[in-house]
């Protein structure tokens, strides 16, 4: 709308274009240091909170000019004389008397209309005026928008007011509803002089109340500070451990040790202790890979491990199979249980397989693993 005459209503989350022009009167929604002036837009936006796209150059103030007065009568103009000589400065005099102006003020102090020291000229007061101009010009301007629009709402209201229509029968009826209403409070008397207070069981509610807040609540938050260590204890205390290992996958053979990579004490690897640095239960996710001329076959076995503490030995169990074409992969785990030194039990897990009659087994044929531990610290 560039260029538009139209001034718009300014409102939250709209969208204004390059030059459109709002007035913005007493809306409650903008600050008052911004209420009761004309703006335009200088960036396309869709508007938020109108201090906040201000302060973000999104719109500038215009200067409204008042209508002009009159001209006044033009009088006749007196004969100049020639200009004289213009003679040197003289020495300042001293400051004079209170109530006695010794300098004149400069044109930027007239303007500023601060100093309350120096004297106004006819000339330095001209300077003021011409100054301030603008700023009266908007003033003037703001207050005849303002006077218009407190016309329009006196005629707004007086219309309205004029449209009120006074039911006094319907006064009366009022009147009389609330009349006897009194008269039924009145009747609601005797009951409400039948309500006995109990003070006894209020005290002894105060006394609950105070049990409560002085020893059961924070009874109950030393517990919850307490159940929040030992948790922390219990999270800080374990620590997922993980490890792989790769080896040829034999035919009609076993029981044959996984040997993935070992790392020897601290229970990583192949192996699982119970101990101050070991393991008490880990899972294995094994990928078994066995062909010959017959066959191929192809498992993703998923293997749990847990320490039994009343018999000192591991245990494994095989609980989800992937098999490809639901051929079984023939193979079978187990796990042996060794005592190295006093305290400290040794899981090894091994494995079985069947014999694949197809001829020309392949050495590629292949068991991977990957181990995740869970240990003591």
């Amino acid at each position: 709308m560039a260029g538009s005459a139209i001034i718009l209503e300014w409102d939250t989350n709209t969208a204004f274009a390059v030059n459109e022009t709002i007035y913005t009167s007493t809306d409650p929604e903008i600050s008052i240091q911004y209420q009761n002036k004309f703006y335009r837009c200088k960036e396309a936006h869709t508007s938020f909170s109108f201090g906040s796209d201000f302060g973000n150059n999104l719109w500038e103030e215009m200067t409204v000019k008042g209508i002009p007065g009159p001209q006044g009568i033009e009088g006749d103009q007196g004969p100049v004389g020639p200009q004289g000589p213009t003679g040197n400065d003289g020495v300042n005099g001293g400051d004079g008397a209170d109530g006695i102006f010794s300098q004149i003020a400069s044109v930027a102090e007239a303007q500023a209309g601060t100093d309350n020291t120096k004297g106004m000229t006819p000339l330095r007061t001209q300077d003021n005026f011409d100054f301030n101009i603008g700023s009266r010009d908007a003033a003037i301007g703001t207050n005849t928008a303002n006077i218009t629009t407190n016309t329009n709402n006196i005629a707004t209201n007086t219309t309205d007011i004029a449209n009120i229509n006074i039911d006094s029968a319907q006064i009366t009826q009022n009147q009389n509803d609330i009349a006897g209403l009194v008269i039924v409070d009145a009747g609601l008397q005797a009951q409400i002089d039948a309500i006995v207070i109990d003070n006894a069981q209020i005290a002894t509610n105060q006394a609950d109340i105070a049990t409560i807040n002085n020893v059961t609540i924070p009874n109950l938050q030393d517990q919850i500070n307490q159940n929040k260590a030992e948790i922390n204890v219990i999270k800080n205390a374990t620590e997922l451990v993980n490890a792989s290992g790769e080896q040829e996958l034999l035919n009609s053979a076993g029981p044959i040790d996984i040997t993935g990579e070992d790392y020897g004490a601290t229970g990583k690897g192949n192996r699982f202790e119970l101990n101050s640095v070991g393991a008490k239960s880990a899972r294995i996710r094994a990928e078994i890979y066995r062909k010959d001329d017959a066959e191929t076959r192809f498992t993703i076995a998923h293997l749990e491990l847990q320490f039994n503490r009343a018999t000192n030995q591991w245990m494994i169990g095989r609980f989800a199979t992937t098999v490809l074409a639901g051929e079984d992969d023939g193979v079978t785990f187990t796990v042996n249980t060794s005592n190295p030194s006093a305290g400290i039990y040794v899981g090894q897990v091994a494995y079985t397989t069947d014999n694949m009659v197809g001829g020309n087994y392949d050495s590629a044929s292949y068991i991977r693993f990957l181990l995740e531990e869970i240990r003591e610290l």
